[in-house]
């Protein structure tokens, strides 16, 4: 099923309990409203016919010709009728338009002879609706000392047909039964057609997705001029195929720097190899040999390590997670670099009641970098300065070198992976370019980051910000 079809049957099922509630409802009002207008024409006519009747203690008086006896006007003529029964089950008097002994009347004046209604409880018998009320004397007189028209009690019945009563329900019974069906067949084709319309952008999105080839990082979906959710979602969409298609430019681009990377050593290593094996040589030419092999793996050996470092999930919380003492972490890793041909120019921070939750072997690769970073592009016996400023929320690691300023292009850039800047190249400075990209990658992994400025024309500084 499509997702016109689902769309549409849930639209068209919620209205077609709305149209069958709403036609149960009316047909439920209309009927109550037509049956209590038809019974209180039939009790306004009881009522005539009550009044008419003089109502005495010692006897009940029938005496039309003294009273003019005129029921509902707008009802036909034969439409209610009448009948007096007196206490002896004679038929006292009847609607004068009542003609004999009709299939109809007959079964009316059997109905006379019998009380089975009362004037607020009508009755259906056969094809009649009917009300009756009972006039009783209180205390009639014997029946030698009454005259013509004294009665001790008279049983008034009114009828009318509920015949035309029945087709005027089944009439409207039949209209709310077709109008709801021909409203709901109307708006099923136009709701169907209006879901095809409104979802279009959908079949396009849905085509042009399909038509999208896995190296294709150039087509994008269809955006609808109507700004709406569908838009919104094409433009998402779009979106992320501009994230994806920079993403892999990247890991293209880190591809084909990484291959170029290993090649140069590894070249290297071949050329060495080479050399030595095309004649005998002696044990100080193999060992100065061996040794330059010895470095060339040692930087295969940093490249590899780096790459591994930079493909490691950003998100993974390290192994040594602790909350570390910032002066003791100081007091010791200065140690390690107290036998460095610079140990003299490196200028340790003194801190104290300073801890931080961090990862101690990461945040010793981060300031290995940062720090070797400095020696090599600052001049010997300048200062290498290394502070710690803890702030409110975070506390700042800074490396501060004397080789001179970075450019602020250069800035922009210098944490990417393989990237050397012209300072870099300029100096002749040997490297990989991997290093810097690693400390912006254990820096969000410390969930801090690290930045690059320069105070003045001779000075570079790299902040390490890490969260407290």
């Amino acid at each position: 099923m499509t997702l016109v079809d689902r769309v549409s049957a849930f639209f068209l099922a919620a209205l077609a309990v709305c149209l069958v509630t709403l036609s149960a409802v009316m047909y439920l009002v209309i009927e109550h409203y037509i049956y209590a207008r038809f019974d209180g024409q039939l009790r306004g006519s009881l009522h005539v016919l009550a009044a008419v009747i003089e109502a005495e203690e010692d006897s009940i008086k029938w005496q039309p010709l003294e009273h003019a006896i005129e029921l509902w006007r707008d009802q036909a003529p034969e439409d209610i009728r009448w009948v007096l029964v007196g206490e002896k089950g004679q038929v006292i008097d009847q609607t004068t338009h009542h003609h004999g002994p009709h299939e109809i009347d007959a079964d009316l004046l059997s109905l006379a002879h019998t009380r089975m209604a009362t004037a607020n409880d009508p009755i259906e018998i056969g094809k009649w609706r009917c009300l009756q009320e009972e006039i009783v004397a209180l205390d009639p007189l014997p029946e030698s000392e009454r005259e013509e028209d004294d009665f001790e009690r008279i049983l008034v019945t009114v009828a009318r047909p509920a015949k035309q009563l029945e087709v005027d329900m089944f009439r409207l019974g039949v209209l709310f039964t077709l109008l709801p069906l021909v409203m709901w067949i109307v708006a099923a084709l136009l709701g169907r057609a209006f879901c095809r319309r409104a979802l279009r952008p959908v079949h396009d999105i849905a085509k042009q997705a399909h038509r999208i080839e896995p190296n294709d990082f150039s087509s994008r979906l269809p955006v609808s001029s109507q700004r709406d959710e569908l838009a919104d979602m094409a433009e998402a969409f779009n979106g992320l195929l501009d994230r994806l298609e920079q993403s892999f430019l990247r890991q293209q681009a880190f591809a084909g720097d990484a291959a170029h990377q290993l090649k140069t050593p590894l070249t290297a290593l071949r050329g060495q190899i080479d050399v030595a094996l095309l004649r005998s040589r002696s044990p100080e030419e193999y060992q100065r040999t061996l040794h330059t092999l010895s470095e060339q793996t040692l930087q295969l050996q940093h490249i590899i390590e780096a790459l591994l470092m930079l493909a490691r999930d950003d998100q993974e919380q390290p192994d040594d997670w602790q909350s570390v003492d910032l002066g003791e972490w100081f007091a010791s890793y200065r140690v390690l670099w107290s036998n460095h041909a610079r140990a003299g120019d490196l200028h340790w921070p003194s801190v104290a009641g300073w801890s931080v939750p961090t990862s101690p072997g990461l945040l010793q690769v981060v300031l290995d970098n940062l720090v070797e970073n400095a020696v090599k592009f600052s001049p010997v016996g300048s200062p290498i300065e290394i502070t710690c400023d803890p702030q409110r929320d975070h506390v700042e690691i800074s490396v501060i070198n004397e080789g001179g300023s970075i450019r602020a292009e250069d800035q922009e850039r210098i944490f990417e992976p393989f990237y050397r800047s012209e300072m870099a190249r300029r100096q002749g400075v040997a490297g990989t370019g991997l290093g810097l990209a690693m400390v912006a990658r254990i820096a969000r992994r410390l969930q801090g980051n690290v930045r690059v400025d320069s105070p003045n024309a001779s000075k570079s500084r790299f902040t390490l910000q890490i969260p407290t």
